[in-house]
């Protein structure tokens, strides 16, 4: 039985929202399909930030929609280890990712994603300088 409050229900659906205009503001379009769920948009836009931002991370992180649950413990897994190697300020744990029985905890992915776009659009202005700087 779900005890979480209406007020904290509000503040983590105002907070995944918030995650989704993010990558949307990113680029990253796979976040607007209804048809998705909630972990296949968070995990996704995760791994496209991860695989976008240029880090050199040698971790598997193969993101397939509709996983089983070993598999997005798995990928959860992988996530969390890649962003302590990319030495992400915003310590996230496995079970913060996954929708289990009391669902993602979008505050704390919230600021981890806030800190992997910064880091794709800084990437991203540093290709636009190289790209000029070659023609």
């Amino acid at each position: 039985m779900d005890q979480t409050s209406e007020s904290e229900k509000i503040y983590q659906r105002n907070k995944y929202e918030e995650i989704i205009e993010i990558l949307l503001g990113a680029g990253y379009f796979r976040a607007r399909i209804n048809t998705l769920s909630e972990f296949d948009k968070i995990v996704g836009g995760l791994c496209w930030c991860i695989v976008s931002s240029g880090e050199a991370v040698d971790v598997d992180i193969l993101f397939q929609e509709n996983s089983t649950i070993g598999e997005k413990i798995a990928l959860s897994e992988a996530i969390v280890k890649t962003l302590r190697k990319m030495g992400c300020p915003s310590p996230l744990q496995p079970y913060q990712i996954q929708s289990g029985m009391g669902g993602a905890d979008y505050p704390a992915i919230h600021l981890v994603m806030v800190w992997l776009v910064k880091k794709y659009f800084e990437r991203r202005g540093e290709r636009e300088q190289q790209l000029r700087a070659y023609s």
